[in-house]
């Protein structure tokens, strides 16, 4: 039989038992697919998570610009405001063609409420509504992605079963 030399590089591995210590049992493999199961799967349901945050958070900012646009039109035809809050809850079938005929300011409330209510139907189950106080017009765009019955239209919202909500107020500039 053969020495082995001193770093233990020639040398017959001794196998004591009936089994050898090289390599994993079939338990070991099954606890460690297990443990790996579990970790993707708590990955997975991050990315999820993080997905379902994410398009909230667009849903935020586009209704954020829809507010301010429609703001800034309220401003510009701030004479009209009555006319934004009570067509604001109606909808608008069509807009007149204020580019080829004189408009009235009643005409371009009733345009811009139109070109923001085809706007909101990228928010599910949106909603808008304008109401003025004294020089302030306050401009709230409600949505929810899946409401359920009795929802209640809360800004800010406050049960997790309410309307999402963009608030936006401003004082009007009365320029002639």
């Amino acid at each position: 039989m053969q020495r082995c030399d001193q770093q233990l590089v020639n040398c017959p591995v001794r196998v004591q038992g009936r089994f050898s210590s090289k390599g994993f049992s079939l338990l070991e493999l099954l606890i460690a697919l297990a443990l790996f199961s579990y970790i993707f799967l708590g990955i997975a349901k991050l990315q999820l998570l993080l997905a379902q945050k994410s398009k909230m958070s667009n849903q935020q900012v586009a209704a954020a610009n829809m507010g301010l646009d429609l703001m800034n039109k309220i401003n510009r035809n701030h004479q009209a405001i009555n006319d934004y809050i009570t067509l604001a809850p109606t909808t608008i079938s069509a807009a007149k063609d204020c580019q080829s005929a004189i408009c009235s300011r009643a005409d371009i409330a009733r345009n811009d409420l139109y070109t923001i209510q085809n706007q909101l139907q990228s928010l599910p189950f949106a909603r808008v509504k304008v109401t003025s106080q004294s020089d302030n017009a306050l401009i709230q765009i409600f949505w929810h992605p899946n409401p359920a019955i009795g929802a209640d239209f809360n800004c800010p919202q406050l049960k997790e079963s309410d309307y999402h909500c963009f608030q936006l107020v401003r004082t009007l500039e009365r320029t002639p």
